[in-house]
C-alpha cells in the first residue's frame, strides 16, 4: 500500500473514533443528558479545519487520477468529489449552529447525527469502493503527482502535537484508551 493511501486510511480511522465519541453523546442526549457540546463543537471544528482542509482536498487528487486511469471508476468519483464539498458545506453551518443554537437543541442533535451518518457511510464507501482500487491502478507516477499537488499538514489531533483547542477531544480519547 502506497504511503498515501496509509495515511488516508489512518484519518478514516481516526474520524472513526470520533465519531463513536459523538455516538456515545448522542445515545446519552436521546436518555435526556445534555450533550457535551464544547466537546461536540470541538470534533466539528476538527472535521472542517483539518479533515475538510487538508484531507478531502487529497482525496480529490486521488479521485482524478483514478478516474485518469480508469474509467469504470468516473461515476463513484464523481458523487464521492461531490459529497466533499456537501459535507463541508454541512460541516461548516453545523458548526455555524452549534455556535448560536442553546447546548441540547434537538435540531442540532438530530442534524449532527445526520452529519455523522452521512460521513460514516461516506468514508465507507471510499474504502470499499475506491482506494483499494487505487492501490492497483495508480502507477508511481500518479501517486507522486498526488503527492506533489497536495498540502500536507499535521494532524492537530491525532499528530504529534496536540492543538490546545482541541483539548476536550484529547480527554475523551484518552479516557476511551483506557476503558
Amino acid at each position: 500500500m502506497h504511503a498515501i493511501l496509509a495515511h488516508l486510511n489512518q484519518d478514516h480511522g481516526n474520524v472513526a473514533r470520533l465519531l463513536e465519541i459523538f455516538e456515545r453523546e448522542h445515545r446519552a442526549h436521546e436518555r435526556g443528558d445534555p450533550p457535551n457540546l464544547p466537546l461536540l463543537t470541538q470534533i466539528m471544528h476538527y472535521l472542517t479545519r483539518y479533515q475538510d482542509v487538508f484531507h478531502h482536498p487529497r482525496e480529490d487528487v486521488l479521485f482524478d487520477r483514478l478516474a485518469h486511469r480508469s474509467a469504470e471508476s468516473a461515476k463513484v468519483v464523481a458523487e464521492l468529489k461531490d459529497e466533499h464539498v456537501q459535507l463541508a458545506e454541512i460541516g461548516l453551518r453545523l458548526v455555524e449552529v452549534m455556535t448560536w443554537e442553546p447546548a441540547g437543541s434537538s435540531v442540532t442533535a438530530d442534524s449532527l447525527a445526520d452529519y455523522m451518518t452521512r460521513l460514516a457511510a461516506h468514508m465507507n464507501r471510499e474504502s470499499a469502493e475506491v482506494f483499494s482500487l487505487s492501490s492497483i491502478v495508480l502507477s508511481r507516477q500518479d501517486w507522486q503527482k498526488i503527492e506533489d499537488t497536495t498540502r500536507r499538514a499535521s494532524d492537530p489531533v491525532f499528530g504529534p502535537r496536540v492543538e490546545k483547542s482541541y483539548r476536550l477531544v484529547l480527554e475523551r480519547l484518552t479516557q476511551d484508551q483506557s476503558r
